[in-house]
């Protein structure tokens, strides 16, 4: 059973496809759905901009800030207008430290929604699909940046090499097709 799915929410000017994708999944499930923005600390060596720094830093964060509040109000909007239940967190980290508390937070949930990083645009985010994948140990759906309708579960392709990785993904992706007649095998 799904349950509590965990969405991160793009800051800036990436795509809300993940969110909106995230949403539809919740409400198939009646699931809880958390949104999690994380604002990133910049890495300013001290010699690079000598006393300058110090204002650089504070106008970064304080523009992070702002978009990560901006995609939790958008996350929160959504989510009234679904009438689906949500919870939505902001996470401070620096670089260095992204990979590690994104994978941290991906473990507490049943499932994880992360979205596509547009080919060609420069972001912080761009790890977090690999992290997530990669990282979690749980399910997760990678969300096209070009997605625009939510969940169908109406077609459901398994393909089979046999090994323990599908096994896993197969049990994992059990909720998705529930009905043997909508599977379709290709060993």
């Amino acid at each position: 059973m799904i349950k509590d799915i965990l969405v991160s929410l793009p800051i800036g000017r990436l795509s809300d496809s993940a969110v909106n994708y995230a949403v539809s999944v919740a409400e198939a499930f009646e699931a809880h759905l958390t949104g999690v923005a994380f604002v990133h600390k910049p890495f300013v060596p001290g010699t690079v901009f000598d006393g300058a720094a110090t204002g650089f830093i504070a106008t970064y964060q304080a523009q992070v800030e702002k978009a990560a509040k901006a995609a939790i109000t958008k996350f929160e909007d959504a989510t009234q207008r679904a009438g689906v239940s949500a919870t939505s967190h902001t996470f401070e980290s620096g670089l260095d430290g992204l990979d590690d508390l994104f994978t941290q937070v991906t473990r507490r949930f049943d499932l994880s929604v992360v979205g596509q990083i547009e080919p060609g645009k420069e972001t912080l985010e761009v790890m977090l699909p690999e992290t997530a994948l990669f990282g979690s140990g749980r399910p997760v759906l990678v969300v096209p940046y070009i997605q625009k309708a939510g969940m169908k579960l109406n077609r459901t392709l398994i393909c089979w090499d046999g090994s323990r990785t599908a096994a896993r993904a197969i049990g994992d992706a059990r909720p998705f097709y529930n009905e043997p007649n909508r599977s379709t095998y290709c060993p």
